[in-house]
């Protein structure tokens, strides 16, 4: 979701605004809190996440319950482009797979 039209805001802030987008805050905040933070800051809000709805996750069952940490940290990571590196290289990558 690109944020181009508010200004100020992060790509977190209007992930949050949808109502619809909780379930994969939740994952990225548990399971990659430096990743959310990044994502937090209005100064980033140019980068495009594909997030899936929290419909989609509810599609899934119990798939998210019964993944590894590192499964769904990749699968958090398939969604934001680009890549952390490319955001604050100092970080590292987003996990690709």
């Amino acid at each position: 979701m690109k944020n181009r039209t508010n200004a100020g805001l992060s790509a977190v802030d209007v992930l949050s605004a949808t109502g619809e987008h909780d379930v994969f805050l939740k994952y990225l905040s548990e399971f990659d809190p430096e990743g959310y933070q990044i994502l937090t800051d209005p100064e980033l809000s140019d980068k495009t996440i594909w997030a899936p709805t929290d419909e989609a996750f509810a599609k899934l069952r119990d798939a998210p319950a019964s993944a590894t940490p590192e499964e769904i940290k990749a699968v958090l990571g398939f969604h934001i482009t680009p890549p952390r590196d490319q955001i604050r290289p100092a970080l590292g990558r987003y996990p690709t797979n």
